[in-house]
Formats: structure tokens, sequence, C-alpha cells
């Protein structure tokens, strides 16, 4: 069971949960529901909705949504409908919240504010390796990422979802994310103390791996982290689970913290004639 944190003074307890639903509809509404019951924030992957049906999302009244979808309205879809991801926060708790625009299908993220404390939170549903075109997608959406983060340097960052890498696991793309934790300064948070998570995947009940994370800012995992866990319960509907993590944020030691900047190209940013250049 995860306990629902609260505000005490400047300390900020928050609940957050992190999980790729595989498509959002009535049969998965009961378990989301169960999870807002136990969290501040949840990060959705996989919804699987047009832009027209975000609605859908508002379905707890104390929540607010942002979400993006997988494909445009526009699109001409052959077989069923895909990608997607959403943020739902509580509204009550949290009355200062801006959504950042990121120019991704695969991210969203939103800035949450309280006196001088800043926390940045993206959630993202990263391509699953099987060729060097996923791969240069995976490097292209960390690029997208890390040109969110450089632009609100006074945030601390909490990044959530389903990054389809396990970092058990020496493949391309978990290189490429440890990579790129270690140039942004970001941990994962598997690798703390109190991380109890043993698998986030399973395929057909008979492969399992971790591909689901939580990533923070330095001081965050240093001084912020309470617990780490996930839960397999056979209600689920999905083939992942949910991961819970649960902060203890002193606002007055984060808001002195400063994180370090370091010199970076943003390939994003860059045209043909750049890379011209540089090669």
């Amino acid at each position: 069971m995860v306990s629902h944190n609260h505000v005490v003074a400047d300390r900020v307890g928050l609940s957050l949960c992190s999980f790729n639903c595989r498509g959002f509809n009535f049969t998965k509404r009961p378990m989301l529901e169960k999870l807002l019951g136990l969290c501040d924030i949840l990060l959705i992957q996989e919804h699987w909705l047009s832009p027209q049906q975000f609605k859908d999302l508002s379905f707890n009244s104390a929540f607010l949504v942002h979400a993006v979808s997988g494909f445009s309205n526009k699109q001409l879809l052959s077989g069923r409908p895909f990608g997607g991801c959403a943020i739902l926060w509580m509204a009550n708790k949290f009355l200062k919240v801006e959504v950042l625009p990121v120019s991704s299908n695969r991210m969203c993220a939103i800035r949450i504010c309280r006196n001088d404390c800043s926390l940045m939170i993206v959630n993202v549903y990263m391509p699953y390796e099987c060729d060097d075109d996923a791969a240069d997608e995976f490097s292209f959406q960390l690029s997208l990422l890390e040109g969110l983060i450089n632009d609100n340097a006074d945030s601390h960052i909490i990044v959530g979802g389903d990054f389809n890498a396990d970092f058990a696991r020496k493949w391309k793309h978990t290189d490429i994310l440890l990579s790129f934790c270690d140039k942004l300064d970001l941990c994962a948070v598997d690798f703390h103390q109190s991380s109890e998570v043993d698998f986030t995947f399973n395929f057909n009940l008979e492969r399992f791996s971790c591909i689901d994370h939580f990533l923070l800012s330095g001081t965050l995992f240093q001084n912020s982290v309470i617990s780490y866990i996930v839960s397999h319960n056979g209600d689920n509907l999905s083939d992942h689970d949910p991961l819970h993590l649960s902060l203890n944020i002193d606002c007055d030691s984060v808001k002195f913290a400063a994180r370090h900047h370091r010199e970076r190209i943003l390939w994003y940013k860059m045209d043909d004639s750049h890379v011209d250049h540089y090669q």
C-alpha cells in the first residue's frame, strides 16, 4: 500500500505513479481510478487516444490533465490506435502548474512551483529497440528532453515513464540512456538504496524486464527519496506494472541547490547547414 503524502510547512510530500496502461478504455479505468487514490501525480503512457478523446481522461474531477496523442486527428490509421502519454495531477494540492510545450508526441511536461521551489515533471514513452532507425529516434527524443531540461535550468527534474530500456541489459538504448543521465546529472531511482523494484514488464508471464523508470536530478535523488516500489496486481490488464515513487522534498533546501550547466550541442535545433559545418 502506498500512503498518501501531504504538505507540512515547507516540506512537500509527493507521491508519483507511472503506468503504461496499454490503451485507455472502460476496462482499464478501474485500475487508473485505483492508482489516482494512491498518488498525487499519475503519468500514463500508451493511452491510444486522439486529441478529440482527451476529455475521457478527465474522469476524476480532483485531477487536472495534460496529454499528447501518438497520432493526429488528420492521420489515417491502419490497425489499432497507438502511443500517447498524459500527466494527471491533483488540482487542490498544486495551485501553480505550468504546461510546458514539447515538440514530440512521445513526451509531455509540466512545471510545478511552490515558493522558491520549482519541479519539472516529464512523462516519456520511448521507442522500442529494434534497428538503427529506432536508436536514432531514441537519441532524438533524448535530445528534445535535454533541450527541455536546459530551458528549465532553475527547476529540479523528475522524468518518469516507459523508456523501453532495461539497465540490467547491455543493449544499445541502455548505453545511450546511461550516457544521457551522466551528461545531464540525472540519477535513475532503480539505483537508489530504497528501490524494491524487481520488474515492470512481462511478456506472456514468461519473460520479465524493468523498462519503466523514474529519473531524478541529483539533489532529489540524494535527499528526497522515501520509497520506490512496483505493484504486481492481479487486476491489472496491462503487461506493464505501475511504478510508485514517494518523495519528501524540503523546499528550503532544494531551492538553493544549483544545477551544474555544461555547454552542449542541441542537435534537435540543428538544420542541415549546421550539421555540415560541424562535420
